[in-house]
């Protein structure tokens, strides 16, 4: 798969109002090695608390409505077991 295969070009080269800081944290966030990414969801909060100091959020995320893709989904497995054996 190319995905383990490229490295990770950097996230200002899309959007060029992205800071080092915020690049560091994405780049260590979707790192290869598990070992150099975060470990745990608190210490990428940490981090991104630490960043957000005094600093606007660049993009506010979209708040996604899942009802239509857990319908799908559950119907789906729900047909699936039906169609059994």
């Amino acid at each position: 798969m190319l995905i383990l295969e490229r490295s990770l070009a950097a996230p200002s080269t899309h959007n060029p109002r992205i800071t080092p800081a915020l690049e560091s944290i994405i780049v260590k966030a979707l790192d290869k090695d598990p070992n150099r990414r975060y470990q745990s969801a608190r210490e990428l909060h940490i981090d991104l608390d630490r960043l957000s100091t005094g600093l606007t959020p660049i993009v506010r995320p979209r708040r996604r409505d899942w009802s239509w893709e857990l319908f799908a989904a559950t119907t789906l497995v729900l047909v699936i077991f039906a169609l059994l054996p």
